[in-house]
Order: structure tokens, then sequence, then C-alpha cells
């Protein structure tokens, strides 16, 4: 499998509390997203869907 590291940028609480309490955000990340950069190793299949959803939020993804 292809795994990347990439770090997600949580810019604001209400956008958090977004994430935290919809189970399709929810299910992308297996540790708990916190405000300012969080770091996770991931396929290239939940990559993908990271970039497709938490662009509609205006979280950053971003490969490291």
């Amino acid at each position: 499998m292809n795994i990347k590291t990439v770090s997600i940028k949580v810019n604001c609480p209400k956008i958090l509390k977004r994430v935290n309490s919809t189970p399709t955000f929810q299910r992308l990340t297996r540790k708990p997203l916190q405000i300012g950069a969080n770091i996770e190793r991931v396929n290239h299949k939940q990559y993908s869907d990271m970039l497709r959803l938490y662009s509609l939020l205006g979280i950053e993804v971003k490969e490291v």
C-alpha cells in the first residue's frame, strides 16, 4: 500500500466541532483532531477522501 504522512490543519473551533459531530468526517482519521496542525499516516484512499471532504469545510490537508 501507498502510505503517506499528511498534515491536517484545523483553524477554527466551529469547524472542529462540526468534524467531531459528523460520522462521515470522523471516519477519515484514527486520532481525534485538535485545533492547529495534526499529523496522520494514511493510505491513498484515506488521503483522497480527506482532500475531497475536508476541503468542503476549509480544512487544509498537505502531504509532509
